[in-house]
């Protein structure tokens, strides 16, 4: 006692108890890293996967779309694509699309690379605008094949060859 008052006991802390109650294990971190580490794995192939996937597709889609055009325009072709981006200024005859849209504008070549056919042709896809330009060739095919049976055989009394 210092003077007439007591001193005030001084509180005691407890000490921390070693290891921590809320320690996990090393056999349960290391668990938990590799479990980590695997789900990290298989969500990365995941996305990469599904990259390249779609990367080979347009490629596949590009080679096809090409042969298939060689097939159907023996003297040659010529495509122009237009990506415009979304709210870009696009030609008054572009349709209302909810997508960006994709023009295509493709011709058919004669021998001396002059056009015969040109067309333009809209969608929301490069795949679906490359589908489409082979699908109005192919109509285009179909009609001239319906025009050549019509006008009947030719002069001389032989079919005309296509």
């Amino acid at each position: 006692m210092i003077g007439s008052q007591p001193l005030a006991a001084l509180p005691i802390r407890e000490q921390p108890t070693y290891p921590p109650e809320t320690a996990i294990t090393l056999g349960d971190a290391i668990f938990l890293g590799l479990l980590g580490a695997l789900l990290l794995v298989i969500a990365t192939a995941i996305v990469t996967r599904r990259f390249v996937g779609r990367t080979h597709r347009l490629a596949v889609d590009e080679q096809r779309v090409r042969a298939l055009m060689e097939e159907l325009c023996p003297n040659g072709w010529r495509a122009r694509l237009t990506l415009y981006g979304r709210g870009a200024p696009t030609p008054e005859e572009a349709p209302d699309l909810d997508e960006a849209p994709v023009q295509v504008e493709w011709a058919e070549l004669d021998g001396d690379s002059a056009e015969l056919v040109t067309r333009r042709l809209w969608s929301p896809t490069v795949s679906g605008a490359l589908r489409a330009m082979v699908a109005d060739r192919h109509l285009d095919a179909q009609l001239e094949e319906i025009e050549r049976m019509a006008a009947g055989p030719e002069p001389d009394g032989e079919e005309r060859q296509t």
